[in-house]
């Protein structure tokens, strides 16, 4: 399971290590993906998350790795969204208390990652740090951020996967 609140490096297996690095350089996908692009579609996101297949010392490849699949997911998340994401028709009260309070919550767990939940003082000043960069998408999943994989939606058009996440503490 991966937070994606987290970087990509805390992935964990479910019987506990991390992925190796040969682990993480192989196809995300059994099947190479039409065009070497897929893409990531969840029902909390108003966006879509694509996915392009990388550059080698050879050229360019169709296939994309776990590795490029974990680390576009969460730069793609992380990004800070604008003042119409947030106030529009589309998302109401209730919604932006969720997003909200989902804010509040990555600050302190980013803050406690990074320096300790016992560093007091320390820990305020960098989870204020954290709050000053506003909200990111990632923030619009709520308490559903345990990363389990993807299912495929449609191939019509493109491919196009559902990312699969759970509910912190489920």
């Amino acid at each position: 399971m991966w937070d994606v609140r987290l970087p990509p490096d805390t992935l964990r297996l479910p019987s506990g290590p991390a992925l190796s690095y040969l682990e993480l350089q192989e196809s995300a996908f059994s099947m190479t993906p039409r065009n070497g692009r897929i893409v990531i579609v969840h029902e909390c996101l108003p966006w879509a998350i694509t996915i392009m297949a990388g550059m080698t010392p050879f050229g360019t490849s169709t296939v994309i790795t776990v590795s490029h699949l974990l680390h576009t997911i969460h730069n793609e998340l992380h990004r800070q969204i604008f003042e119409s994401d947030f106030w529009n028709d589309a998302v109401g009260e209730g919604d932006r208390a969720r997003i909200y309070d989902a804010w509040a919550k990555r600050c302190a767990l980013l803050a406690d990652v990074s320096v300790g939940e016992e560093q007091g003082l320390e820990r305020e000043a960098k989870r204020r740090q954290i709050a000053s960069e506003g909200v990111k998408r990632v923030d619009f999943l709520g308490d559903r951020t345990l990363f389990y994989g993807l299912k495929r939606r449609s191939t019509a058009g493109g491919e196009v996967w559902e990312m699969r996440l759970r509910h912190v503490g489920s």
